[in-house]
Formats: C-alpha cells, sequence, structure tokens
C-alpha cells in the first residue's frame, strides 16, 4: 500500500498471462514504477495496449504473481508450502530472475540474486538438475551472473567423486553448463 500512495496513479490495468489467460489486475503506477518495459507499453499512443490498458503477456503466472507482489512492497515472500520446498523455490526463484531480466526489472533481478544466495548458502545439496537445465535452457552467456550462482553452488556442494558422474552423465543434456564447468576445473588446476 505504501508503493501505491507513492505514486498516486490508481489506474488500474490488465495483464493476461499464460495460455490460459489468467487476469491480472494491476495499478498501472506500480507497473510503470518498477519497469521501462511496462512504461512503454502503456504510454499513450506507442502500443494498441495504451488504449485497451491490457497487456498479454506468456509467462508463469506463478511468477508473475510473485512480480506483482513485489510490485508494491518491494519485497519477496514465499508461501510456506513453497519455503519448505527449497527446490521448488529454488526453480521459482531462477524464473523470478529470468522474467526480470526481460522486462527491464533491474531491482528485482538483484533482490532475486540476494534470495539465490542465501539458497545457496542454506543449502547441503547441489542445486537440482531440473532447476541447473532451466537455468542454462532460458539464460544466455549475457546473464553471466545467475549462472555463475548455479555453477559456484554445483562446483562447492557437490562431492568431487558424484560431480564427475554427473558430468559424463546428465551434464551433458546442458552442453553450457557443461563447458562452463570444465572451463572451471581447467582453470582450477592451473
Amino acid at each position: 500500500m505504501g508503493k501505491l500512495m507513492k505514486f498516486g496513479n490508481r489506474e488500474v490495468v490488465r495483464l493476461l498471462v499464460g495460455k490460459e489467460g489468467v487476469v491480472f489486475k494491476v495499478h498501472l503506477g506500480n507497473l510503470c514504477e518498477a519497469s521501462a518495459y511496462f512504461t512503454a507499453a502503456f504510454s499513450k499512443g506507442h502500443f494498441a495496449e495504451s488504449y485497451v490498458r491490457e497487456l498479454v503477456i506468456n509467462e508463469d503466472p506463478n511468477t508473475v504473481d510473485l512480480f506483482i507482489r513485489w510490485a508494491y512492497s518491494s519485497s519477496l515472500t514465499e508461501d510456506a508450502e513453497e519455503a519448505s520446498e527449497m527446490n521448488a523455490w529454488t526453480l521459482q526463484l531462477a524464473k523470478l530472475y529470468i522474467f526480470a531480466n526481460k522486462y527491464l526489472i533491474r531491482g528485482l533481478e538483484t533482490l532475486v540474486i540476494s534470495y539465490l544466495q542465501i539458497q545457496f548458502e542454506m543449502s547441503n545439496q547441489p542445486p537440482p538438475f531440473a532447476v541447473l537445465e532451466y537455468v542454462y535452457e532460458n539464460t544466455n552467456p549475457s546473464m553471466a551472473q545467475v549462472r555463475e550462482i548455479f555453477i559456484t553452488w554445483l562446483i562447492q556442494k557437490s562431492d568431487p567423486a558424484e560431480l564427475k558422474d554427473r558430468m559424463q552423465g546428465e551434464l551433458l543434456a546442458i552442453p553450457e553448463c557443461f563447458v562452463d564447468l570444465a572451463i572451471i576445473q581447467i582453470l582450477g588446476s592451473l
């Protein structure tokens, strides 16, 4: 509520999200404060969205829900059931980072990186394959910061023999991850 009062723009727009077209009604001021992307999309005269006051985005509704909660509160809070399942929360954070990067939401990117660092520090297990796979399939080398967190997490939380087995097995399915790991191992042995 504090953020909303700051903007004074109480106009509500609609986001139609995902294949299901889940409707989120959001105050325009909150969207525009969060992202230059939404400012441009809803600026009068530039795009059709500015006249119909709705925007279709093909994203995961859970990710958009987290973004909207952040846009109103400047914080992230996971659901109690998600918090108990660290792998699910880690995957959701990865999705949120990729969403924030795509929609130019720099403050959210920074916050998600800090949450991922905390997940890494709290964990005594390497990140699950599904999370690594998602991160590498949905990022590119210019998103090195998020990739670096997951590679460091994988190296520091894996038993060396387990890491070798994973590199000779499942990690071959993620070529860029495999290359990143190989480079780090080569540099580490110099």
